[in-house]
């Protein structure tokens, strides 16, 4: 049986991620509006190209900090939580040891990892812009 393809297959691999060399951050904003261009995170978005090596080094640089800011958005993927602990107050147990680690304590706010992670994106605005 043959199936008739009324478009063309596209064999491209499509990812998430910033499309910057060696940027792990997730790809928010897109070149174009069909939805196929290229997409990039807030920080190579709109940048020189030719300083884009050095906005991936110092994402690169911030690697830890961009880790709690994951736990925060996305605790389900990084703790597995029971009817007594949930991954939330995992998640915010973590991220206020791993920021006071950092001696960053004063972006955490208790049971709020919303806020903490608004607070975690205005540091590394300071540190990579």
């Amino acid at each position: 049986m043959k199936i008739k393809h009324d478009k063309p297959v596209i064999n491209q691999t499509r990812t998430y991620f910033c499309n910057a060399y060696g940027c792990r951050l997730y790809g928010s904003m897109g070149t174009s509006t069909d939805g196929y261009g290229k997409f990039y995170c807030r920080f190579h978005y709109s940048g020189n190209p030719q300083i884009n090596d050095k906005i991936t080094l110092k994402i690169a640089k911030n690697a830890e900090l961009l880790t709690y800011l994951d736990k925060c958005n996305l605790p389900e993927l990084f703790y597995k939580g029971d009817a007594v602990t949930t991954f939330f107050t995992l998640a915010d147990e973590d991220v206020k040891e791993g920021l006071n680690n950092l001696g960053l304590n004063h972006l955490y706010v208790k049971n709020n990892l919303y806020k903490t992670s608004k607070n975690i994106i205005v540091e590394l605005n300071e540190r990579i812009l």
